[in-house]
């Protein structure tokens, strides 16, 4: 069983991993307006290729249901100004 404090060095580092998941969502959301665009007017099925570069910028170590909870709510918040 971890100690108290290794369970805040754990913690941390879940959350600096969440927070660079976040960060390659935002900057993929950015780099892709034609996808992100294809998204919001129906094309769901761009969701995937979305999803796969956030992944690849990640080399395949994120957590996919962070990405994916992350992307989507990205996605589907109002669009930037």
């Amino acid at each position: 069983m971890l100690a108290a404090h290794q369970w805040v060095a754990v913690a941390a580092i879940v959350v600096a991993f969440a927070a660079a998941v976040w960060g390659f969502v935002a900057w993929r959301r950015r780099a892709e307006p034609g996808a992100v665009g294809e998204y919001r007017s129906g094309k769901r099925q761009v969701y995937g290729y979305l999803v796969g570069r956030v992944m690849a910028h990640m080399n395949g170590r994120a957590d996919a249901r962070l990405v994916n909870e992350e992307l989507r709510r990205r996605l589907d918040a109002v669009p930037d100004g």
